[in-house]
């Protein structure tokens, strides 16, 4: 039994012993990251962050695939600035297996495509160019988008925008000269014309005019030859008709017809640039009623860019047209031969009841000695106030000499009932007027019954007139009259009345309105209140209600924001058709009530005793303007009262269009127009590479104060140090933010700039570095904000927002791991050994290295880990073999590299050392030292001293 204890407790201790000896630690680490992305599409935009109005503009687009799948069939969308034109777009080139688009098309504003082959990797780069429009500033943008049924895992870099200051006015001047003052008929003048922009705008799609004011009796007038010089950039016209080019008919004559269909010519003027004409014209004039004739010749520029200052070379600015204008005289024309004419009208009854009929008699004639050919006559009767009907019951005609009476092409009665004026003539030609011969001597007279018809009327009788006319005459004749005097018109009036009349019923109307406030900002809302009444006490059906607003100067849009309506006695209110708000950009009115009518008016019912009450609200943005303030009108009407009911205002007089007029001012003096524009200093960075953001804040209008800036950075895309020191530069008399910060919370550059004066700017820049990350690629976007108050331009409450992107990719590496053991036991030491990977962004790897015969093999830590991450490997030894202890690392314990880049691997050294202990034995009977010692290591020493304590044992209960 004693034996059984003592054997169970020396197994007990050695069970122990061996179990410390044999104890292995355990490091429990995270398993590692792994993102496997889809598409990404990245849209980048680079422009610049001010400039002239008017300019050419380039934009550098780039569209990238940085995801790892195929995203062909991607498409793209860029919308230029408001106001641009000429917009143009090409692909400049693909790389990295991309196609540029086969299908790029511009429409206006927009340029858009589709990237039918864009692997991953694949990059187009695209330049659109075109000029800036004319208003303070231009925001640009654009967007991408992946394939249908595809989804980006990172859409916020889809969509860009930058934005550019617009400034500068334009000095225009036009200059026309003449080589001689006096010419004779069919000898040549010439002509030299300068159009001139000095700058500093560039001026687009601007009208040059000239305008020949043809001599009486001149039969050709023609462009001989032409010669154009164009300076600074312009660009001379081409030729689309061949020279000499002539007219022989009409009061005028434009040379620039020989450039296309239009009398005016069509230009872009770049600043300082000038086109100069020199033109040979000659115009041949037969005969004349004077011994000397006079000549004017006018050249004009016009049709300036709205939005844009026109001043001329003294300073005044040009609202429309700049006009240059050089006379001249024809001597020595001979005298035409003449033909006196005369036109007379009489009438059988000086004054009629309603519907009863009036007889009219017309005659024309030519007295001679000259026949005319192709001359036209005409007669033209003036219906009554409260017509409603008029006809021409009968007609002959009696022609003597040489002339012939027209024909009949329709039937008669011939009645009309519509309109101001009723023309007889239309019994015989589809016009209001006829074309006949008159040779020398003959005449042609004209006997019609008239009847109309009026229902009633405000007074008893009512005044009506009826005009004959013979006009068109031949220029190589002198045409003169009864008088002798040279007439182009030969005019016979007769006028009598129609009596009798009843009195109409009668309605009272009247309009209000009214505004809410006189003056206002730009962008600021102005509530207006329109009333339309009708007392009676007769019904008015079929009433038109008007309402116009006269645009502001420089008025970039226009808004009905709501508009309500509320009706008093029988009236009833219209239904809105049209979605609120309702915004128009072009024009120079404004029709509220185009919400209830596409024709701009509303026709309702107004019975007696009734009316109807709108509300409007307004707004109306302005660009920047040199003006202190704007006025602007807004006009109610009632109109379109029916036949048969005399209308009378709340004065008692009698109206057609009863009107009320509010007109207001816009204050001008602050508003402002600030703009950003937000670079990258490289749009494919490499991950943890140098990378500068940029933001420039500019203002083109005024001077804008407290101007709040935010530069939004992507947070793990874009790395700022600790702690980050902004820099702002500023020029124009800007200010920098005096509390200029970086905001590590939100990863924004914040600050409010004091001040930004017109062409001032601020720049704001912050150097970083580009984030790591496990996924193989990420788009990032930096977005700057600068909202100012009095900035509404392009919209109220503008963030003034604008983007850049940037995309970089990672790849996957190899990781290994190796240890070499020396000393040891004989053979070398085997067994194992635990580490620990542990990486700044993908967490901790642990892995196992196994010794054999002192080395291990080289074993995989990481089969693929993110570059550019910063890791460390750490080795942990076990406890060493008996006798053995460990010595130094030679290579290790743990190893630390940072931005790892490429396949890694860690070689760890290390040593086992022998523990040797020293037994020197008593010497017998002399209890001293042996000279001679041995040693008892390891285990053996151990287990000896083992068995020593459990002889003790036995021999001290023996």
């Amino acid at each position: 039994m004693r034996r059984l204890r003592d054997a169970s407790l020396a197994l007990a201790v050695i069970v122990l012993v061996m179990t410390v000896v044999g104890f292995r630690g355990f490091v429990t680490a995270p398993s590692a990251f792994a993102a496997d992305p889809t598409v990404d599409i990245a849209a980048q935009l680079v422009g610049k962050s001010s400039e002239y109005k008017g300019k050419p503009f380039t934009y550098d687009l780039t569209v990238s695939n940085v995801g790892a799948t195929d995203a062909s069939g991607s498409t793209f969308t860029f919308i230029a600035g408001s106001g641009s034109t000429g917009v143009k777009i090409v692909c400049s080139s693909a790389t990295s297996g991309a196609v540029c688009p086969t299908n790029l098309a511009v429409s206006g504003l927009n340029a858009t495509g589709t990237v039918g082959t864009f692997p991953a990797g694949g990059q187009i780069h695209l330049t659109v160019t075109g000029y800036y429009g004319y208003g303070s500033s231009a925001t640009a943008t654009l967007s991408v988008n992946p394939p249908s049924g595809s989804t980006d895992t990172n859409p916020a870099s889809n969509n860009v925008s930058q934005q550019t200051a617009l400034s500068g006015d334009a000095i225009v001047s036009v200059t026309k000269t003449q080589d001689k003052a006096s010419v004779a008929s069919g000898e040549a003048r010439t002509y030299t014309v300068t159009y001139r922009n000095d700058g500093p705008a560039d001026m687009n799609g601007v009208m040059l005019n000239d305008v020949y004011v043809r001599a009486m009796g001149s039969t050709s007038t023609s462009l001989d030859s032409f010669l154009c010089s164009a300076t600074g950039g312009a660009v001379c016209p081409t030729l689309s008709s061949s020279l000499p080019y002539r007219a022989v008919s009409g009061n005028y004559f434009y040379p620039h017809y020989a450039f296309g269909p239009s009398s005016g010519l069509t230009v872009n003027l770049p600043a300082g640039s000038s086109l100069t004409f020199t033109m040979a014209i000659t115009e041949i004039i037969p005969c004349t009623t004077q011994t000397t004739l006079d000549t004017l010749n006018q050249v004009s520029m016009q049709n300036f860019p709205s939005g844009l200052t026109v001043r001329n070379s003294s300073g005044t600015v040009v609202t429309s047209t700049e006009t240059a204008t050089v006379t001249g005289t024809f001597t020595g024309v001979p005298s035409c031969p003449v033909a006196t004419v005369a036109v007379s009208k009489t009438q059988d009854k000086l004054s009629v009841a309603s519907g009863e009929a009036r007889k009219y008699t017309v005659t024309y004639r030519n007295d001679g000695p000259t026949d005319l050919r192709g001359v036209y006559v005409d007669d033209v009767y003036s219906r009554a106030t409260g017509s409603t009907s008029i006809s021409l019951d009968s007609i002959s005609c009696l022609a003597t000499g040489a002339a012939v009476c027209p024909t009949l092409t329709r039937s008669l009665p011939y009645t009309n009932t519509t309109g101001s004026y009723f023309y007889p003539y239309y019994a015989y030609s589809p016009f209001n007027r006829i074309t006949v011969d008159l040779p020398a001597g003959s005449s042609l007279t004209f006997t019609m019954t008239i009847t109309e018809v009026v229902q009633c009327s405000v007074q008893p009788t009512l005044n009506v007139a009826n005009h004959a006319s013979l006009y068109n005459f031949s220029n190589n004749v002198t045409v003169k009259n009864l008088s002798g005097t040279v007439v182009t018109n030969d005019v016979a009036i007769v006028t009598g009345t129609i009596s009798g009349l009843p009195a109409c019923p009668t309605a009272t109307v009247s309009v209000l309105k009214t505004q809410d406030k006189a003056t206002i900002t730009s962008g600021e809302a102005r509530k207006y209140t329109i009333t339309y009444r009708n007392d009676g006490p007769t019904d008015l059906r079929g009433v038109k209600l008007g309402d116009f607003y006269v645009r502001g100067t420089g008025s970039a849009s226009i808004s009905l924001d709501s508009i309500s309506c509320s009706a008093n006695g029988a009236a009833v209110c219209p239904n809105v058709i049209r979605p609120l708000p309702y915004t128009s950009t072009t024009g120079l009115y404004f029709y509220p009530y185009y919400v209830y009518d596409p024709s701009n008016a509303v026709t309702v019912d107004l019975p007696a005793g009734s009316s109807l009450q709108f509300t409007v609200v307004i707004t109306e943005n302005l660009a920047c303007s040199t003006q202190a303030s704007v006025n602007v009108v807004n006009q109610a009407s009632l109109y379109n009262f029916p036949y048969g009911v005399t209308v009378k205002n709340a004065g008692g007089n009698v109206t057609n269009n009863e009107v009320a007029t509010v007109s207001g001012t816009i204050d001008t003096s602050k508003i402002v127009d600030v703009s950003t524009i937000t670079a990258i200093s490289n749009p494919n960075p490499k991950p943890l590479g140098a990378l500068t953001t940029t933001s420039t804040i500019s203002n083109s209008c005024h001077t804008a104060t407290n101007v709040p800036v935010t530069v939004k950075l992507p947070e793990n895309g874009f790395l700022a140090p600790q702690p980050a020191t902004p820099t702002c530069t500023a020029s124009g008399g800007a200010t920098c933010p005096a509390d200029l910060r970086f905001d590590a919370a939100t990863n924004s550059i914040l600050g409010t700039v004091g001040s930004i004066p017109a062409g001032g700017n601020v720049v704001l820049s912050l150097l970083g570095t580009a984030g790591v990350i496990p996924p193989t690629t990420a788009s990032y976007k930096i977005t700057s904000t600068a909202p100012a108050a009095n900035d509404t331009i392009p919209t109220v409450g503008t963030l003034n927002e604008s983007n850049a992107t940037f995309a970089y990719s990672n790849v996957q590496s190899p990781v290994t791991a190796k240890v070499t053991v020396s000393g040891g036991p004989a053979g070398g030491w085997s067994g194992s050994m635990a580490g620990t990977l542990v990486c700044q962004n993908q967490g901790s790897f642990p892995f196992t290295l196994s010794v054999v015969n002192g080395v291990s093999a080289v074993t995989s830590v990481v089969a693929a880990l993110w570059e550019h991450d910063t890791c460390t490997a750490t080795l942990t030894r076990p406890d060493p073999p008996a006798g053995y202890s460990w010595g130094d690392w030679t290579a290790g314990p743990s190893f630390t590299r940072t931005d790892i880049v490429g396949a890694q691997q860690f070689d760890f050294a290390t040593s086992l050392v022998s523990d040797t202990v020293p037994y020197i034995p008593q010497l017998p009977f002399t209890g001293g030292r042996s000279a001679v010692s041995f040693t008892i290591t390891g285990l053996s020493l151990l287990g000896l001293s083992l068995i020593f304590i459990v002889w003790r044992r036995r021999k001290v209960i023996s």
